[in-house]
């Protein structure tokens, strides 16, 4: 499967930052897609990913491409057992079962 990604800057004028288009979950399983992904952020330092589906999958799938996921702050990050993570930064997973964490 083939994805072709857009590129287009945020505004006229910046000389960092870009909008990107055409990324899709699937799409990230692509390699060609994942390295003009990370050649974009090296370029641009800041992207803002339009039109894709909002879920923390994808945002994962991303964090994958790009770099770990990285908390500033103390969190308690809540990951369903199922789920698949990249690295992550800042934080320790709390693996859980059922259809919500049990908060301690």
């Amino acid at each position: 499967m083939t994805t072709t990604m857009t590129v287009r800057p945020i505004r006229d004028g910046l000389t960092f930052g870009a909008r990107i288009g055409g990324v899709t979950q699937d799409g990230l399983g692509d390699a060609r897609l994942r390295a003009e992904i990370n050649e974009a952020f090296e370029k641009y330092g800041l992207l803002i990913f339009e039109d894709v589906e909002p879920s923390p999958k994808l945002q994962v799938e991303l964090s994958k491409v790009i770099g770990p996921l990285k908390f500033e702050r103390s969190v308690e990050l809540y990951v369903h057992e199922t789920a698949e993570t990249g690295p992550i930064d800042g934080a320790e997973p709390i693996r859980y079962s059922g259809a919500l964490p049990e908060k301690t």
